[in-house]
């Protein structure tokens, strides 16, 4: 008999090295899923470490008012609009708070057929007064 066939059989050869280039391939598929992988990380720390960074810086402004009334204004803006947070201080050393959002708002339909016009929308988010109604009826 001769030598073994598949040395010398030239199909056989190329279908060793088609077999050798799809694991070059394989690698390399790998290599540039690790790649991907490695840069979605980078990115996302990126992104986190940006928006730690981005903190909201507050303005602090006093008033003096008659009565002996100190009212400081802490004043941020939002992603929404802006936040003011009152604190009033009287004589006495007494301090009330209120906490008021302002939202910007465009044209919204008025419900009578018409339209309101773009502006601020003040909300109170916490008042220095209680709230004094009773919890609804609890249905047993």
């Amino acid at each position: 008999m001769a030598s073994t066939p598949l040395a010398t059989d030239p199909l056989w050869q190329l279908c060793n090295k088609s077999f050798r280039c799809s694991k070059q391939q394989q690698s390399a598929n790998q290599m540039t899923r690790i790649n991907r992988d490695s840069i979605i990380s980078f990115l996302a720390l990126c992104a986190l470490f940006t928006s730690c960074a981005s903190a909201q810086k507050e303005t602090i402004t006093v008033e003096k008012q008659k009565g002996g009334v100190t009212v400081v204004h802490h004043r941020a803006k939002t992603s929404y609009g802006a936040r003011d947070r009152i604190e009033a201080i009287n004589a006495k050393g007494v301090v009330t708070q209120a906490e008021v959002k302002v939202y910007d708002v465009g044209r919204m339909p008025d419900g009578h057929g018409g339209m309101r016009e773009a502006g601020r929308y003040y909300r109170i988010v916490k008042s220095p007064t209680f709230d004094l109604r009773l919890p609804s009826k609890a249905v047993i």
